[in-house]
């Protein structure tokens, strides 16, 4: 039961960021993927490719976080090709949306990041 309030609160999440980005872009598709954290446990994600001003390939991945058992979060996670994208930490990832507002989300990778190219 939870798995599946998990998976359409996931979907409805990344049903509206494409729809959101289908009005001001072109249209993008996203890949919902799974795996296994421990035995027993599945994480399941969204992934979306997109392309920077300048061309370069990055990743956006949604995905939740479970602290005993229950939904404790969300975490968004900006992956850039190695060797050709490094992100600058610690500094919040700020996004502007076609309406000119300004997102900020904290650089959760602060202190150490698994790679250059991730954050």
């Amino acid at each position: 039961m939870k798995l599946s309030k998990s998976l359409l609160l996931l979907g409805g999440v990344l049903l509206c960021f494409l729809l959101g980005s289908a009005a001001i872009s072109s249209p993008a598709v996203a890949v919902l993927r799974q795996h296994q954290d421990q035995p027993g446990i599945m994480r399941y994600h969204a992934q979306h490719s997109l392309q920077d001003k300048a061309g370069n390939a990055w990743q956006l991945v949604l995905f939740p976080q479970y602290q005993s058992g229950k939904l404790s979060g969300w975490n968004l996670r900006l992956v850039g090709f190695p060797g050709l994208a490094k992100l600058m930490h610690p500094q919040p990832l700020e996004v502007i949306t076609a309406e000119g507002k300004l997102l900020t989300a904290a650089d959760v990778f602060a202190e150490s990041a698994p790679a250059p190219n991730v954050g």
